[in-house]
């Protein structure tokens, strides 16, 4: 089931998140997940959770496997808690640069 859940997260975090402007436009642009810092962290999570798999396979010790199913427990949950950061509440996008250009901008746009 982790074997599972790896490949999971590793294929995620390779495709696109997020995509800005019309598809097969000349002014189009994808970003993959691995051009994210969240998305890196995510694929190394499955790197991690395969590697301690694989470990558990061949550790002789029941305290090493478990040890090793633990690190795999661990980064799936990591895994699983930037996909709800990513999904939580939207932030303002409002940096310094707008403070100084004064309130007739508007309110700050959020990202929903």
């Amino acid at each position: 089931m982790a074997s599972v859940g790896a490949l999971l997260m590793g294929v995620g975090a390779t495709v696109t998140w997020i995509t800005v402007g019309i598809p097969n436009e000349t002014a189009h642009t994808a970003i993959r997940g691995t051009d994210l810092t969240d998305g890196v962290v995510v694929l190394l999570c499955a790197v991690v959770t395969l590697a301690a798999v694989f470990a558990t396979r061949i550790v002789g010790s029941a305290g090493a496997r478990q040890a090793a199913s633990a690190l795999a427990a661990i980064a799936g949950l990591v895994a699983g808690g930037l996909s709800g950061r990513a999904r939580g509440p939207a932030r303002c996008r409002r940096g310094p640069h707008d403070r100084a250009l004064g309130s007739d901008r508007g309110p700050p746009i959020a990202l929903t």
